[in-house]
């Protein structure tokens, strides 16, 4: 049984200029020097959340008693202004019922049937693409491009024009960024104005506007196979619809977790890959056998794309874009000898872990052998850009289908070059982002 004990590390961020200038560096030296354990991040006075590394200590904090750690405190609060408090990301029976409702959604046969229409949704996207192939574009817009255009198809399919979707989920993005003051100040109270808070009501309105009727719609017509549908069709235990502003919270919750991340992926991954010119090779040669010079991917191309997918979880360790993931404690536990009351804040990071030499030797080299078959197995909690725990991310398989397709795609179709600052790093937001433009050049092959 662990002891408790009386001094807790405490490390000062409001006022450390190096803090302050590199966040994720000095946050990373930090979890290196204390091995993982409890830290008192203090981030602004009167603010102290604990900040925890050790891969044990995270599988407590997301496999301890279901009633301990849970998403309330800091930036839970603000997201439920967008999201609302019933759908995937809220707690209690609330979110039982969600996911109770999407689990076979986004697995089994369900996921499986979506797997053609998110290659569509690719290729289309590529289509357009390569319209504008002779001048650069921005990366991380065109990356977003493609996710967007995945999440119109299969969550609205035919019943919005592909404008109209990618609106809704470029709103919703929108309104994501809106809100980022309030969740970089956590605790501001609802009354006092924040910068974005009119553009977030309007944008929330206007996604109101449209999916809401969509909804309706879809109660009202046969079962389909996009998500809308098959959320508006969902029944609680007693047989009952589950109400329509549960359809709507999820499909908004749905598309904040699963757009921003998969685009920003493809962004680390393709800046990874421009600067290995060996993994490079590996990968292209990969596709090329594949999928074929040039062509179109199809479903049929998933399976083969064995090392592509090594890529990606590479590129999920060093650039989670979920790098923070903060739980509030509502009941007593311990971490690590220290006491957690009702009241603190836990914070576990993919990030921060995913980077400790204790587990990863050399971790700060991309190395996609790390998820080779014969590979030594990790800690469960050594890797978990998806979290973990009851919360861990539905749409994992859904990410790894439009991941794999959208990267084997754009490396078939197009000679890509990526233009990128040396070194570049991410820059602290919600979502971890290039600090600076990264450009994109695609040569139709």
């Amino acid at each position: 049984m662990a002891v408790l004990m009386t001094q807790v590390p405490k490390v000062r961020l409001y006022s450390n200029i190096r803090a302050l200038r590199d966040p994720l560096t000095f946050l990373e030296n930090v979890t290196e020097k204390h091995q993982g354990g409890v830290v008192s991040l203090q981030l602004r006075p009167g603010f102290a959340p604990y900040l925890v590394g050790d891969p044990d200590l995270v599988q407590q904090v997301w496999h301890g008693s279901r009633e301990t750690y849970l998403r309330k405190g800091m930036m839970w609060e603000v997201m439920d202004r967008l999201q609302g408090t019933s759908g995937i990301a809220s707690e209690g029976e609330a979110w039982r019922l969600s996911h109770d409702v999407l689990m076979p959604i986004f697995t089994g046969p369900t996921i499986r049937a979506m797997i053609p229409t998110i290659a569509a949704a690719v290729n289309a996207t590529l289509d357009d693409l390569a319209v504008r192939a002779d001048q650069p574009v921005r990366l991380v817009s065109e990356m977003m491009e493609v996710t967007h255009r995945v999440f119109g198809a299969t969550f609205f399919g035919s019943r919005m024009s592909v404008s109209q979707a990618r609106q809704v989920s470029v709103g919703i993005d929108a309104s994501f960024r809106a809100i980022q003051s309030r969740i970089a100040v956590p605790g501001a109270p609802d009354w006092f104005p924040m910068p974005g808070d009119r553009r977030f009501r309007q944008l929330r309105a206007m996604v109101d506007s449209v999916v809401y009727p969509v909804a309706k719609r879809a109660r009202l017509e046969p079962a389909s196979t996009d998500v809308i549908s098959l959320l508006a069709h969902a029944t609680d235990a007693a047989g009952d619809h589950v109400d329509i502003e549960l359809v709507r919270n999820n499909l908004v919750g749905l598309s904040i977790a699963g757009t921003e991340t998969t685009a920003l992926t493809l962004t680390w991954a393709l800046i990874a890959l421009a600067g290995r010119p060996e993994i490079a090779a590996r990968v292209q040669s990969e596709v090329d056998t594949v999928v074929g010079h040039g062509q179109r991917v199809t479903p049929e191309h998933l399976d083969g794309l064995a090392y592509t997918e090594m890529v990606l979880n590479e590129t999920l360790r060093l650039w989670p874009p979920g790098w923070m993931l903060p739980r509030g404690v509502v009941q007593a536990d311990v971490l690590d000898g220290v006491p957690m009351v009702p009241g603190d804040t836990v914070i576990v990071s993919p990030y921060l872990t995913q980077r400790m030499a204790s587990l990863w030797p050399d971790p700060h080299r991309f190395d996609p052998e790390r998820w080779a078959p014969d590979a030594a197995k990790q800690h469960p909690y050594a890797w978990f850009p998806f979290g973990g725990g009851v919360h861990r991310c539905l749409g994992r398989h859904f990410f790894a289908y439009e991941a794999k397709l959208a990267l084997a795609a754009m490396l078939a179709r197009f000679d890509v070059r990526v233009d990128a600052p040396k070194g570049v790093a991410p820059m602290v937001s919600a979502a971890l982002k290039p600090r600076h433009p990264v450009w994109l050049h695609l040569t139709p092959r």
